[in-house]
C-alpha cells in the first residue's frame, strides 16, 4: 500500500495543502523556492510501529489557523516565525523508538539552523534555509563526523 503522501509527489505542485490524509491536494501559489538540507541516519523506521505507539487522541495535524499562518509566514519568507509553525505528531514517537532521528535534529539546531523538523514518519530529518550556499556550508558541517547521508535539494 502507498503512503498518504504519494498524491503530492506525483502532483507536479510545488506547494500544497493536504487534507484528508494528505491525498486531498490544493495548490499553494507564492511560495517561491526554498532550500533545504535533508539529513538521513542511512536506515528506515517502521511507520506501522509508530502508528501503533501513537496518541491519536491528540490529532495528527496541528489547527488550521496555524497552517494559515504558516502559509503566510512562507510567503512573506519570515523564517523566524516559520520556525514556530513546523510540526509534525509522528516525531515524538520516531524520536522515542529510534533516538538517531532526534539526534539528528538536535544536531541542526546547535549548528544554527531554525527551521527543523521531521519528514513524514521519519527517519529522515529537514531543515529550510535561506540559499543554496547556506544549505551547502552546513551540509559541510553536518556530514563532518557522522555517517549520516545529506542532501541539498530546493522546491521546484
Amino acid at each position: 500500500r502507498l503512503g498518504s503522501d504519494v498524491p503530492f509527489f506525483l502532483s507536479g505542485y510545488r506547494f500544497a495543502l493536504g487534507r484528508g490524509r494528505g491525498d486531498e491536494l490544493k495548490p499553494l501559489s507564492g511560495l517561491g523556492r526554498f532550500w533545504h538540507l535533508v539529513v538521513s541516519p542511512g536506515r528506515s523506521v517502521s511507520t506501522k510501529s509508530i502508528y501503533l505507539d501513537l496518541n491519536l487522541s491528540e490529532g495528527l495535524t496541528n489547527t488550521n489557523n496555524n497552517v494559515k499562518m504558516l502559509i503566510c509566514a512562507l510567503k512573506k519568507r519570515d523564517f523566524r516565525q516559520v520556525s514556530g509553525y513546523i510540526y509534525n505528531s509522528l516525531e515524538a514517537v520516531t524520536q522515542e523508538q529510534y533516538p538517531v532521528v532526534a539526534k539528528i535534529k538536535h544536531h541542526l539546531q546547535a549548528q544554527g539552523l531554525d527551521i527543523v523538523g521531521m519528514s513524514g514518519s521519519g527517519s529522515a530529518v529537514f531543515a529550510i534555509v535561506r540559499t543554496r550556499k547556506e544549505a551547502e556550508r552546513f551540509e559541510s558541517i553536518i556530514s563532518q563526523g557522522t555517517d549520516w547521508r545529506t542532501f541539498v535539494v530546493s522546491t521546484l
